[in-house]
C-alpha cells in the first residue's frame, strides 16, 4: 500500500498542485496524516534542489477534543509566517483533514487566508481510494479538455433520465464562463485537486429534476450520518422532485416527509434570496468514477455523475451574479445529454458519445 501511496501522492503534487519548490503546507489530522507525510515526502523528492518549506501540521492538535469553529490566531500567526514567500506561486496550501460538523467557518478562514497569499486546494476526508480514485491512470487528461471545448458550443442542453427527469438549461457565453475544473490549483483561487468535471451557471433552466443518486446535504442530515448506502436506499425508494421556473425551484416534493422538509428548508428558508437559485449544472469528466458506484464521498461521485445544484453558483470562476452559502449537489442517475443546438446526444445513460469525443476512441 504505501508503494502505492507514494505513486498517488507524486501524481499529486507534481501535476496537480504544480509544486516546484517554495513553501507547502499541508493540513491533516491523526486520520489523514500518513497521507500528509507521504504528500510532504513527494514534495520534497520532487523539489529536492530547490530551497523548500514544507510543513504538515496536526490539526487535531489544535481541535484538543473538539470541532474549530473558527481558526485560532496562534495558528492563523503560524500560517501567515509560513506562506510569506514573496512569489505567490511558491506558496501552496492543502487541507486533507476530517471534516467536522461545526467546522465551515474555520475552513473559509483558512482557504480566505491562504489564497491571498497563493495556492489553495482542498482534500477534505482524503483516504487512499479518494487519492485512487482521483489519480488512476484509466483518467485522460485530453477528456475534460475537450468536453470543455465541445461545450463552448453549446448553447442549449437537454437532459432527461430514466426516472423522469427533463430539464432545458441555456448557456450565454458572454455573461457567464464554463469552467474545466481539472483539479490543477491556481494561485488565488480554491479548488479540490481531483480531476475532473466541466460545470457552468445556467443562463436560464427549466424543467423537472429528479433526485435518485445523493444529495450532498442530506449527508450531513442525522438519519444518513455515516451511512451514505442508506441515503442512496432512501432516494432509490422516494426521489426529490425539483419544479425548475425561470431557474428557480419552485416546488419541492418527495414521499419521504423528513427528506422533502430538509430539502424545501434549505432550498426556501436558510438563504431566501438565493438558496432555491440554480447555481451549477455539472457535467462528469473523470472516468475512473464515471459510472462506478456511489461511494458516499461528494467530491468524489460528482465527478462521475451529472449533477444539478441549488444556491452558490462559483462566483469567482463562472461570474454568477449572486453568491450564497447554501450549496445542494444532486446527483443524477443514469443520465442523458443532448446539445440542442448541435443535434447531439453527447451522452445517454451515463455514458458519453465516442464519436463525439475522440480521446475516447
Amino acid at each position: 500500500m504505501s508503494i502505492d501511496l507514494r505513486n498517488l501522492t507524486d501524481q499529486l503534487v507534481a501535476d496537480y498542485l504544480r509544486f516546484q519548490g517554495g513553501s507547502l503546507v499541508i493540513i491533516a489530522d491523526q486520520a489523514t496524516l500518513t497521507i500528509g507525510n507521504t504528500i510532504a515526502e513527494s514534495a520534497q523528492s520532487i523539489s529536492e534542489k530547490t530551497e523548500n518549506s514544507i510543513t504538515v501540521i496536526d490539526l487535531d492538535l489544535w481541535r484538543k477534543g473538539s470541532p474549530l469553529t473558527s481558526l485560532p490566531d496562534e495558528l492563523e500567526t503560524h500560517l501567515v509566517d509560513l506562506l510569506k514567500g514573496p512569489d505567490k506561486e511558491h506558496n501552496t496550501l492543502l487541507y486533507i483533514m476530517q471534516s467536522l460538523e461545526g467546522e465551515s467557518p474555520m475552513r473559509v478562514s483558512l482557504i480566505d487566508l491562504a489564497a491571498s497569499r497563493g495556492k489553495i486546494g482542498g482534500l477534505p476526508n482524503c483516504t487512499v481510494d479518494v487519492l485512487q480514485s482521483a489519480f488512476s491512470k484509466e483518467n485522460r487528461v485530453a477528456f475534460s479538455e475537450e468536453l470543455f471545448t465541445f461545450m463552448q458550443q453549446v448553447t442549449k442542453v437537454e437532459l432527461t433520465c430514466d426516472r423522469g427527469s427533463k430539464i432545458h438549461a441555456w448557456l450565454d457565453h458572454d455573461r457567464y464562463d464554463v469552467v474545466n475544473s481539472n483539479g490543477v490549483l491556481k494561485l488565488g483561487t480554491y479548488a479540490n485537486p481531483i480531476p475532473a468535471e466541466v460545470f457552468f451557471h445556467p443562463a436560464r433552466i427549466e424543467g423537472t429534476l429528479v433526485i435518485s443518486g445523493s444529495y450532498g446535504p442530506l449527508m450531513g442530515f442525522a438519519p444518513f450520518v455515516g451511512d451514505y448506502k442508506a441515503l442512496m436506499q432512501a432516494l432509490n425508494a422516494t426521489p426529490i422532485y425539483w419544479q425548475i421556473k425561470e431557474s428557480k425551484i419552485s416546488e419541492v416534493t418527495c414521499d419521504n416527509s423528513d427528506i422533502k422538509k430538509f430539502v424545501q428548508e434549505l432550498a426556501f428558508e436558510t438563504d431566501a434570496d438565493h438558496g432555491m437559485k440554480i447555481g451549477e449544472f455539472g457535467l462528469p469528466a473523470n472516468l475512473y468514477v464515471l459510472g462506478r458506484d456511489i461511494t458516499g464521498n461528494l467530491m468524489i461521485d460528482e465527478k462521475g455523475r451529472v449533477h444539478i445544484a441549488n444556491g452558490h453558483g462559483y462566483q469567482k470562476r463562472t461570474r454568477c451574479e449572486y453568491d450564497t452559502k447554501v450549496h445542494g449537489d444532486g446527483l443524477i442517475a443514469n443520465a442523458s445529454l443532448r446539445a440542442v443546438n448541435l443535434d447531439k446526444q453527447f451522452m445517454k445513460e451515463n455514458q458519453y458519445n465516442p464519436d463525439i469525443f475522440s480521446s475516447l476512441q
